[in-house]
C-alpha cells in the first residue's frame, strides 16, 4: 500500500491510509473512500480532508488529539491547544495538553486544570486566583462556552515563542 501524507492538527506524519483507518474508533468505510470524511477517536469527532496529496485533520479535544498523535510520536515533545471563549466577558482560555514533555517552569504557576486564563487585559491570569477559579469553573460548566480554534498542535519550542507571556 502506498504511504500517504497526514496533517494531524499541524504535524505531518506517514502512513497508509489503512494504517490510519485502523487507528479511528469509528468512520463511515463508503464515506472514508471520498475525499472528506468524518472519524471518532477517543469519544470526540474529527473531519479528514484530502487536499495537496495530504490528509488534514481537524477538530476539537486536546486530549483525544494528544492521543492520536502519540500513536505516530514517541519522543518528541509537543503542545496541543485549543481556545475558548468563556462566559458573556469572553474570556480566553486555553486548553492545554503537553505531550512528552510537562508545562514548562515560567508557566506553571498560571496553568492548571489543563488550562490557561487570559485575563480581559490579555495577561495570564495566576491559577490561585479567585478570577482563574471563577472561570475555570463556567469553562466547566460549558454553557456560555464557545469554541475559537481547532485543536492545534506545535513543537514545545514553538508553542513557548508564541503563547501569551504574563
Amino acid at each position: 500500500m502506498k504511504n500517504i501524507k497526514i496533517n494531524l492538527f499541524g504535524l505531518e506524519f506517514s502512513d497508509t491510509k489503512a494504517g490510519f483507518l485502523k487507528k479511528l474508533d469509528y468512520y463511515d468505510e463508503a464515506e472514508a473512500k471520498t475525499d472528506n470524511f468524518s472519524f471518532d477517536y477517543s469519544d470526540n469527532g474529527y473531519t479528514a480532508q484530502f487536499e495537496n496529496d495530504e490528509w488534514s485533520i481537524s477538530g476539537n479535544g486536546v486530549e483525544s488529539a494528544a492521543q492520536l498523535i502519540s500513536e505516530y510520536v514517541t519522543k518528541e515533545s509537543y503542545v496541543l491547544q485549543e481556545s475558548w471563549l468563556v462566559g458573556y466577558d469572553g474570556v480566553m482560555v486555553f486548553e492545554v495538553c503537553f505531550l512528552n514533555c510537562e508545562c514548562p517552569d515560567h508557566f506553571k504557576k498560571y496553568y492548571k486544570y489543563g488550562i490557561f486564563v487570559l485575563g480581559l487585559d490579555n495577561k495570564l491570569v495566576e491559577a490561585s486566583s479567585d478570577y482563574f477559579e471563577e472561570i475555570s469553573d463556567a469553562f466547566d460548566d460549558g454553557e456560555e462556552n464557545e469554541i475559537d480554534s481547532y485543536a492545534e498542535a506545535y513543537e514545545l519550542s514553538e508553542w513557548k515563542e508564541a503563547f501569551p507571556q504574563s
